[in-house]
């Protein structure tokens, strides 16, 4: 990470070496099981019998056989990208600055300062309570009320996720923006 001038590391954070299982279980699976219905999708096109009573030209073990083996594939595959994605990703706290670093197909460097950061949130997932790690959420004034998600809550500027000690790098999180709020006034 490059620093800028008179700029200070206060911590970097890697998220847990696991941290791909707790993406196959809260988002892969749905890539599974998406795969698992498209391929759903040309058996039912072509299994048509081509007379009335006619025997379908593949049973139903076949189709089961082939529906399971593209769900397999897709979280093999799934989980063999997620495994190389959590290893490129880095998290570091300056005294001015919050910093993102990741990325396999599309590199990001995403740095958010201080002083434009309005809300912070500790939360947990499901998969993430299983794995027992956090995700720190940064939100300021612009994204956070512009881009809503699925179930219509604000999306955060910037994401942590992954982190074992979550407690502690909110706590530190919130009180480097306490020193930056008392520094603008």
């Amino acid at each position: 990470m490059h620093l800028l001038a008179s700029e200070t590391l206060v911590s970097e954070i890697r998220p847990v070496p696991h941290l791909n299982r707790v993406w196959l279980l809260s988002r892969g699976s749905g890539v599974a099981l998406l795969a698992g219905f498209l391929s759903l999708m040309p058996w039912m096109m072509f299994n048509a019998p081509a007379q009335r009573g006619a025997a379908p030209p593949y049973g139903l073990g076949t189709t089961v056989a082939v529906v399971g083996a593209v769900v397999v594939i897709g979280l093999v595959l799934t989980y063999a990208y997620l495994s190389v994605l959590a290893k490129t990703y880095s998290y570091n706290i300056t005294d001015k600055r919050f910093v993102f670093t990741g990325g396999v197909l599309r590199k990001v460097v995403h740095a958010v300062e201080h002083r434009r950061v309005t809300d912070v949130q500790l939360s947990q997932n499901l998969a993430e309570q299983i794995f027992k790690v956090y995700s720190v959420n940064l939100f300021t004034p612009g994204t956070a009320s512009v881009r809503p998600n699925a179930k219509n809550q604000p999306m955060p500027e910037l994401r942590l996720e992954g982190i074992p000690n979550g407690p502690e790098v909110f706590a530190l999180v919130s009180e480097l923006l306490a020193k930056a709020r008392a520094s603008e006034a």
